[in-house]
């Protein structure tokens, strides 16, 4: 694009929440947080980033999605409630999460473009935060296994002991509250959609 003097006048990036990483010790992360990408996607984001800061700062727009959902789209909702053809909660289920309804996207692109938020890096997510017992209860779910939290806790040893990211990650986000808060993003415009819509 330099070469052909093709740099669009903004450019939206599309980034993730897992820049930020998973910490036994945090539950609620926002824009100004370190960050600490562990899997190759998250990792792969953060250099985007990093790239898109250093060279366009004044024209990026990053949005930082938590894990994105609509009527039509639900894996992210299945992969943290059902297992197979069963549904799953870990413990009492009360353990916080932020999700995006893909509507909230389309809000703040528009946003974006009709230049009522200035360049920078955001959180996109819901303005509600929800439990896991939300997501059973939007699944309709007529019976549920409920998995003690020192199983997964056992899982997230084991990750540690072999040095597997995928269950370190995964059982943090089972056992822990994590929140991605948009109170950045809403200053500038509300994000009306939500999970019971």
């Amino acid at each position: 694009m330099c070469k052909y003097e093709k740099i669009p006048c903004k450019i939206i990036f599309a980034s993730t929440i897992s820049v930020y990483g998973e910490n036994f010790k945090k539950e609620i992360y926002d824009e100004e947080d370190s960050l600490n990408p562990k899997s190759p996607y998250a990792i792969s984001k953060s250099i985007a980033e990093d790239f898109l800061i250093k060279e366009y700062k004044y024209k990026s727009w990053i949005m930082r999605l938590a894990p994105v959902y609509s009527d039509e789209f639900i894996l992210n909702i299945k992969r943290r409630s059902k297992i197979k053809n069963f549904y799953y909660r870990v413990g009492n289920g009360e353990n916080k999460l932020s999700l995006c309804n893909m509507q909230n996207i389309s809000l703040v692109l528009d946003a974006i473009l009709e230049g009522k938020v200035p360049p920078g890096i955001y959180n996109i997510s819901d303005a509600q935060v929800y439990s896991y017992n939300d997501l059973i209860k939007i699944s309709k779910a007529k019976s549920i296994i409920i998995i003690p939290k020192i199983f997964i806790y056992l899982v997230y040893l084991i990750g540690k002991i072999f040095n597997i990211n995928f269950l370190i990650e995964n059982s943090i986000k089972l056992l822990t509250n994590n929140t991605y808060p948009s109170k950045k993003i809403q200053k500038y415009m509300k994000l009306s959609f939500n999970l019971f819509d």
